[in-house]
């Protein structure tokens, strides 16, 4: 009875949640607020656009509310797996991790998005160089190319960063400190090797069109290879979560069906801690099953 319990209250207090950021950022996970203002042909303010990030970096107000529901989705789950409400709240204590982490994933994806989309932005370059085009020139037209080349991605950051270049220039900073900046701002050893190889070119001589076609296809191949490993992984990742999530269904589902099979886990003392340090063992072969799969090239 306390499980069902727990599970309706936690059920409750998401839905509720999720209502709230919908009515104070007016948008939500489904997105309705957003398609309605399309349909209306309206635009939609960078402040409403709640569920979707700039350069990975979540608001004040968007970790409190992610924040409130993991710790929603903790406690309910404590409930559920410990039956404590102890535990509970312990895990609730835990939720402030959840916007640290996911902050730290979204800027990962958006990493590896700009690793997979600069090649395309060196070759509209490249072309362009090879018209005649000036290298000033060359940076300002890519950001039409390669946003006609992506047209039919949902997330291109690349053009983003592009359109930050061009708009250095615009105020007056010289391609040497825009393109820095630009270094500086992605930080990935593709972008920084390009960089300097623009500047040492412009320093010494040298054909830029040549040097980016040399790194648009270094790039190409890398992204290849990632693919390989991610196919051969696949089956590996899998395993992984069946391993670390199976369990833990499986304790809830029974404490939901039958409550008296797993009674003696929670009226004694070693039940509870041989609950415990399984959970701590999960918890650590998953975070060392994810740190090896994390193959970089």
């Amino acid at each position: 009875m306390l499980t069902l319990v727990a599970l309706g209250a936690g059920v409750t207090v998401y839905l509720l949640g999720l209502a709230v950021v919908g009515f104070v950022f007016g948008e939500g996970p489904g997105g309705l607020s957003q398609r309605l203002s399309q349909l209306r042909g309206e635009s939609i303010p960078e402040r409403k656009r709640f569920w979707f990030t700039e350069d990975g970096q979540l608001s004040r107000q968007q970790r409190l509310a992610l924040a409130a529901i993991a710790a929603a989705v903790l406690s309910v789950g404590g409930m559920l797996f410990f039956r404590s409400v102890l535990m509970a709240f312990i895990l609730a204590c835990m939720a402030p991790l959840y916007p640290i982490t996911l902050e730290r994933t979204l800027r990962m994806r958006r990493r590896e998005l700009i690793k997979s989309q600069f090649g395309i932005a060196l070759q509209a370059m490249a072309a362009s160089l090879r018209a005649g085009a000036s290298l000033r020139s060359a940076i300002e037209r890519a950001a039409g190319d390669v946003e006609r080349l992506l047209a039919g991605q949902a997330q291109t950051p690349i053009l983003d960063e592009l359109r930050r270049i061009e708009l250095d220039l615009k105020k007056g900073l010289s391609l040497e400190e825009a393109l820095v900046r630009f270094r500086d701002r992605v930080q990935l050893e593709d972008v920084t090797d390009f960089v300097g190889a623009v500047l040492l070119c412009r320093v010494r001589g040298g054909n830029v069109a040549v040097v980016m076609a040399s790194i648009a296809e270094i790039i190409q191949d890398k992204i290849a290879i990632r693919q390989q490993i991610l196919t051969l992984t696949a089956g590996k990742r899998a395993e992984a979560n069946m391993v670390t999530f199976g369990p833990p269904a499986m304790v809830i589902l029974l404490g939901l069906l039958a409550p008296d099979y797993l009674a003696p886990l929670y009226r004694d003392l070693m039940g509870q801690v041989m609950m415990g340090v399984g959970t701590g063992l999960l918890a650590t072969s998953f975070l060392i099953g994810r740190k090896m799969l994390e193959i970089e090239i």
